[in-house]
């Protein structure tokens, strides 16, 4: 996933961590629970519409129904889903923003 974005993005991701460094708990509101048993991947330095595009490919790549994603950028927490390739990135954030 991290190959395919920097051959096909402007941005690139140069480091990234993987592990169970989630702490705390998050219920989403489809009762979907994230925590420190989690698997978190972080990623450092980019956008938001590249951050939103990255957790929307880990959606679809492994088959989850959601990833929690906290954005640095606008300090927001969502979920990001396997989204209609139809919605445009203003139309998810508005979605986004509605939620949090």
């Amino acid at each position: 996933i991290i190959n395919d974005f920097n051959a096909n993005n402007n941005e690139y991701i140069g480091a990234y961590s993987v592990g169970n460094f989630f702490h705390g708990r998050y219920v989403g509101d489809n009762g979907e629970k994230f925590d420190e048993k989690s698997l978190c991947l972080e990623i450092n330095g980019l956008s938001s519409l590249s951050l939103l595009k990255i957790a929307e490919n880990i959606a679809k790549s492994f088959g989850q129904e959601t990833v929690l994603v906290k954005d640095l950028n606008s300090g927001k927490i969502y979920l990001a889903d396997q989204l209609d390739s139809k919605e445009t990135f203003d139309d998810a954030m508005s979605r986004i923003n509605s939620k949090c």
